[in-house]
């Protein structure tokens, strides 16, 4: 999948109308860059073109994966490894990660930023402090939200805390 293929799919899968879709603009990347590490060229791919909203690709309350949720995931997740390197725990997780996606700001998920093609993603467990690879690639990532936002669309469920354009939202 690429950028043009993610966003064609989030319209056709009707996850989110062409207005519903914003990316990051190659500022905001830079800074994310400046802050972190050279991206994967998957994620900032991906940042291109959902970085800021996808209509209903992940309920935005429960699930952080936007731009302007990423420091709040990261000084979070930090936070919780300081808090085991204090119980001398090391979670293993590298310099490198950046952590990108959270539940509920649980179980926040990281690449590597070493600005590689790819990377694969891995989830920090906040209750055990245990490191696991969930996905090979970001692309594998962002596919398992399609499928999740596809499958709640079919399913009838209604629409919770998506990000609209603004001028769509109630």
């Amino acid at each position: 999948m690429g950028p043009e293929a993610l966003r064609a799919r989030l319209i056709a899968s009707n996850i989110a109308d062409p207005q519903d879709i914003e990316g990051c603009t190659p500022e905001e990347i830079d800074h994310l860059v400046s802050r972190f590490g050279p991206l994967p060229e998957s994620y900032r791919d991906i940042l291109s073109v959902i970085g800021h909203r996808a209509g209903r690709l992940v309920d935005d309350h429960a699930d952080w994966v936007y731009f302007d949720q990423l420091g709040r995931i990261n000084r979070q997740a930090r936070d919780v490894i300081d808090e085991y390197a204090e119980d001398d725990i090391d979670p293993d997780v590298p310099e490198e990660a950046l952590f990108i996606a959270a539940h509920h700001g649980e179980k926040p998920m990281y690449l590597l930023a070493e600005g590689h093609a790819d990377s694969a993603v891995w989830v920090l467990d906040f209750a055990s402090g245990r490191v696991k690879k969930v996905h090979d690639s970001v692309w594998a990532w962002i596919e398992e939200l399609l499928v999740s936002a596809e499958a709640a669309i079919a399913a009838g469920e209604p629409e919770h805390n998506s990000r609209r354009a603004p001028d769509l939202q109630d």
